[in-house]
């Protein structure tokens, strides 16, 4: 069963990983096992036999700083679950948890979940995006797990990002 047998609706239209991420396989840094960042205080695990690819990858093949990964579960990339955190910069971008989301449980952090289904591309698509915050310090950390991927995958890929989510954990 995954994390909530049903979440709210997000408002917004479904997704692609394309939308979402640049990162590929083999494009970027490559993350397996335990993954942890210590300026945003993050651990997170990245379930064996996969690999999370650097999702901050610029033209020129150079990258940013860690804001996070992306995994592809399945050679096509038509599913994939993504990982961003980074520094809230001003106030009014504080994530802002929509009415009847659910809450899940991140060590360290508040965390809702939201998703939506629908037609994207000319396939049946399913979004799962897990936000959070948590207080690092004097600043604060948002991020989000976003869980994407074909409606008929969606049992094996909410598995797997959900696995993501129960691993996660900020602090000290």
């Amino acid at each position: 069963m995954g994390l909530l047998a049903q979440g709210a609706a997000m408002a917004a239209p479904v997704l692609t990983c394309s939308q979402v991420t640049s990162a590929a396989p083999s494009l970027g840094a490559k993350y397996q096992g335990l993954v942890v960042n210590d300026d945003y205080h993050l651990r997170v695990r990245v379930p064996k036999g996969l690999t999370g690819w650097g999702a901050a990858v610029f033209p020129d093949g150079t990258g940013a700083p860690f804001h996070g990964f992306a995994v592809y579960p399945s050679d096509d990339r038509r599913g994939c679950i993504v990982v961003t955190i980074g520094w809230r910069v001003d106030e009014d971008d504080a994530p802002k948890r929509p009415q009847g989301a659910p809450s899940v449980m991140i060590p360290g952090a508040t965390a809702w979940m939201e998703e939506a289904s629908g037609v994207a591309e000319g396939q049946s698509l399913f979004n799962r995006t897990v936000t959070f915050s948590a207080a690092v310090g004097h600043s604060f950390a948002d991020g989000s797990i976003q869980i994407i991927g074909p409606s008929a995958e969606r049992k094996r890929l909410t598995a797997i990002g959900d696995a993501i989510v129960r691993s996660m954990a900020i602090g000290p």
